[in-house]
C-alpha cells in the first residue's frame, strides 16, 4: 500500500514557494493526481486521499494570496517607510487579480458580484412620467477598480483615497407604470444598467482594534460619467416608445442617480472601508512610532496636501466675499 500523499508547509521559504508554485500548474497537478489513484488498489482510499489533498491544496493557496499581501505591506513599513503610501498603491496593484477573486482570510470577500438594495425612481413632471421599483439587483465591474492615490496618515489618524471603475453593470428586475407623451406604460420583466466612469474619493479617520489600526469613520463622494439602461417588455415590444424612455434615462442621468446614489453609495462604502481595512490590518497600531510619516516623501501625501490648500484657500475666497 502506497503511504498517503502528504502536503509541505504553505510557502515559508522561498524554495518550498517554488515548489507549490511548479505543483500548482494545472498539468502537473493533473498528472500527479492521477499518479496517485492509479497507484490505489482501493478506490475509496483513493477517492478519500484525493478529497483530503484538494482540500489541502486549496487552504495553502487561500494562505498564500493572503501571505503575499502581508509580505508586499511588510516589505513597504519596513524597506519604504519615506514613500509608504506609494508602496501600498503598488501592492494593492500587484494584488489586484487576487482581490477581485476575493481573499477570505484577510476578511476581504468576493467583489464580482455585490448584492445591491432595492430602490424606486419617480419621475412626475414633464413629457415622461412614470413610477418604476428595481429588485433582485446585483452590480458587477467592481473588482476592476484602480486605487489612484492612498494616504495614510498616522501623525493625523486619517486616511483619504481615490479610485476608479471604469464600468458597472447593473442588472436585476424592473416594474413600472406611468405615460410617455400621453401613452401609457406599463411592464416588468428584467433591466441591465451601465455606469461609465465611477470616481469615488473619500476621507475618514483610524481607530485602534486589537492592535490593528482600523477605519473608525469614511465619507465618499461618487462621480458617475455616463449612464445607459435597456429594459425588455416594455410597451408590448413597441421599440420607438422602448428606445424614448431609455433615451430619457439617458439624457436625464442626474434624474437617475439622484435615485440610484443611496443604494450604491451605502454599497461603495462598505466595499471601500473593507478594502481601506484590509490594508490598514497588515500595519500594526504602533507603526506610527517608527515612520517618519510626517515629512513623507510620496506623491500621495504632496496630493493630500495640496488638496487640503486649495480647499482653505477657496473658504477664505467665499469669506472674503461674503464680508
Amino acid at each position: 500500500m502506497v503511504a498517503e500523499p502528504t502536503l509541505w508547509s504553505c510557502g515559508h521559504t522561498p524554495q518550498l514557494r517554488r515548489r507549490e508554485q511548479s505543483w500548482f500548474h494545472p498539468y502537473h497537478r493533473f498528472w500527479s493526481i492521477n499518479k496517485i489513484l492509479l497507484r490505489r488498489e482501493d478506490n475509496s482510499v483513493a477517492m478519500t486521499a484525493f478529497v483530503k489533498l484538494t482540500f489541502a491544496i486549496l487552504m495553502c493557496m487561500q494562505a498564500a494570496r493572503a501571505q503575499d499581501f502581508e509580505s508586499l505591506t511588510r516589505n513597504c513599513r519596513l524597506q519604504h517607510p519615506e514613500r509608504l503610501n506609494e508602496c501600498v498603491v503598488g501592492a494593492v496593484k500587484i494584488m489586484q487579480p487576487k482581490f477581485a477573486k476575493g481573499i477570505p482570510e484577510l476578511g476581504l470577500p468576493r467583489m464580482d458580484p455585490l448584492k445591491l438594495e432595492d430602490f424606486s425612481l419617480n419621475q412626475a413632471d414633464g413629457a415622461v412620467r412614470f413610477s418604476a421599483n428595481f429588485r433582485n439587483l446585483s452590480i458587477t465591474g467592481v473588482g476592476r477598480f484602480e486605487l489612484k492615490y492612498l494616504d495614510i496618515n498616522f501623525d493625523a489618524g486619517s486616511v483619504h483615497l481615490g479610485c476608479v471603475v471604469p464600468a458597472l453593470n447593473v442588472r436585476g428586475n424592473y416594474d413600472i407604470n406611468g405615460r410617455v407623451f400621453e401613452l401609457p406604460v406599463e411592464g416588468k420583466g428584467p433591466f441591465i444598467a451601465l455606469l461609465e466612469g465611477v470616481v469615488a474619493e473619500g476621507e475618514g479617520f483610524t481607530t485602534v482594534t486589537n492592535n490593528r489600526l482600523q477605519m473608525k469613520k469614511m465619507k465618499f463622494d461618487f462621480k458617475i460619467r455616463n449612464f445607459r439602461s435597456k429594459v425588455e417588455n416594455l410597451f408590448g415590444g413597441n421599440e420607438i416608445l422602448r428606445s424614448t424612455l431609455e433615451h430619457f434615462l439617458s439624457e436625464n442621468t442626474e434624474l437617475v442617480l439622484d435615485q440610484v446614489r443611496p443604494t450604491l453609495v451605502s454599497t461603495m462604502d462598505s466595499f471601500l472601508t473593507n478594502v481601506v481595512n484590509v490594508i490598514l490590518g497588515q500595519l500594526p497600531s504602533d507603526v506610527s512610532a517608527r515612520i517618519p510619516n510626517a515629512n513623507s516623501l510620496d506623491k500621495h501625501r504632496a496630493r493630500t496636501l495640496r488638496v487640503q490648500a486649495e480647499r482653505r484657500n477657496a473658504a477664505a475666497t467665499a469669506r472674503s466675499r461674503a464680508g
